[in-house]
């Protein structure tokens, strides 16, 4: 299959790379209230995140009467912002330089797309430690039309040598998501609490924090936007990814062995409604969770079975259910321990799953020996669909991303980020810890 690739990522600076956004607003307030402009509301200088300061200036001139040039006031904003950094640094937002760095290390193509003059955007990257992980850097100076249009960042994709569509925008302004949109970009929206209550509806997949967000985190997300199957895991023999339509008449040859037990779950009898039916859960199911039963192939493309993880209610309480099935004609070569260990490493080390659990015939004597085989401990009996199966259960070792100060932290900025999201309405997706999702009910039976 032919896919769309994800090459490169532009970056917004001020609110993104920096928390600068706080100090441009007290910059802005001082000089407005030189000429007698005072006690405007706290959130006044929001709309003008993501502007240029030619923009900025211009429309504040207009809106008071001011009897000054743009430039005039410019050098004036400049010049208090000056004062205000001898005695305050721009803070860098937390783990963004983690994710630009291993961005870099992945050979991935990066831009700081900015506003800003090109001496801040130039000191910021220096200051951060990450001038040698750039390719491009774009200022305010080099385009006509500032944010929302989408000049800058389609300015950003030439110098890059990328087509649009491969590029991923970080913004967290109203003006820079309808701008990255605009270019015909996918939009990271980050919600900073400091950049004011922004609406990043624009955007693609908001993230509260950049502590989890990685290169791996941005390859799903871009697949998952562009409809391209992402790739759970591959082995010495397998590749592990998630279905497409085209896997469909494979799937249902692995459901016509008699006796077999649905995977998805009370699956109709007529073929075409089988069909349908899968087809609607390809179509969801990855895009709502970032999981679910994924294909196994050979490396010459034979589809080998599935496997994957599933949300599960297991006597009456939330579970993450381990499910797989490998082929008739492909039994006894390995390809069930080989697809069930990486899955398992996958659930652990991406999805950030604690406890998996599977479900077992007592007389799955194969089965039975694979779940020991990779450290599942068996639990009693529990009655699904009315049927009793053997519980089986793994849980993972805590790590130090799982102290109870850094989920203390993760509620601190949940926090920090529900007003944001309460002025937005919920608009849309709100990924913190992005694929950490466990409760509520889902379709799967285990074979």
């Amino acid at each position: 299959m032919n896919h769309k690739k994800w090459n490169a990522v532009i970056f917004d600076m001020d609110g993104v790379l920096i928390d600068s956004e706080p100090l441009h607003a007290k910059a802005d307030r001082r000089v407005l209230a030189e000429f007698g402009v005072k006690d405007l509301p706290g959130n006044f200088m929001d709309s003008y995140i993501g502007s240029t300061l030619r923009y900025v200036a211009g429309d504040l001139i207009r809106r008071f009467s001011l009897p000054i040039t743009w430039q005039e006031y410019a050098r004036e904003d400049q010049r208090i912002l000056g004062e205000i950094l001898e005695k305050e640094d721009y803070p860098p937002v937390p783990y963004v330089v983690d994710l630009i760095r291993d961005l870099h290390a992945h050979g991935i193509k990066l831009a700081v797309a900015s506003s800003s003059l090109p001496e801040q955007v130039a000191k910021t990257v220096r200051d951060l430690g990450t001038a040698d992980c750039f390719d491009v850097l774009v200022d305010g100076t080099m385009s006509a039309n500032p944010k929302p249009a989408p000049d800058i960042f389609l300015l950003a994709a030439r110098m890059l040598g990328e087509a649009p569509e491969n590029c991923i925008v970080v913004e967290d302004s109203h003006n820079g998501a309808l701008a990255g949109k605009a270019a015909g970009m996918m939009v990271f929206g980050y919600l900073n609490p400091h950049s004011g209550r922004q609406d990043l509806s624009a955007a693609s997949v908001l993230i509260e924090s950049f502590e989890e967000v990685n290169y791996a985190f941005c390859e799903r997300e871009y697949d998952l936007f562009h409809g391209i199957p992402m790739v759970a895991a591959r082995t010495a023999r397998l590749e592990i990814r998630e279905l497409t339509q085209e896997d469909i008449p494979d799937i249902l040859d692995l459901y016509r062995e008699d006796g077999l037990r649905y995977a998805m779950d009370q699956m109709p009898e007529s073929e075409p409604a089988e069909s349908e039916k899968l087809s609607a859960y390809i179509r969801n199911q990855y895009r709502f969770y970032g999981y679910g039963l994924w294909g196994i192939f050979t490396h010459d493309g034979r589809m080998a079975g599935y496997c994957g993880i599933q949300n599960r209610v297991i006597e009456g309480k939330p579970a993450m259910e381990l499910s797989y099935l490998i082929h008739r004609d492909e039994r006894r070569k390995g390809y069930g321990t080989e697809a069930v260990e990486a899955v398992l490493t996958f659930a652990e080390k991406v999805l950030g799953i604690r406890k998996v659990s599977a479900l077992i015939d007592a007389d799955n004597t194969a089965s039975r020996k694979l779940a020991e085989h990779v450290g599942m401990v068996c639990r009693g009996t529990a009655v699904v669909y009315g049927r009793e199966q053997l519980l089986y259960e793994l849980e993972f070792p805590e790590t130090a991303d799982d102290t109870q100060q850094s989920r203390e932290e993760a509620d601190r900025r949940s926090l920090a980020a529900a007003e944001v999201k309460k002025a937005l309405g919920d608009k849309s997706p709100v990924y913190g810890r992005r694929f950490h999702k466990q409760a509520g009910e889902g379709k799967g039976e285990k074979t």
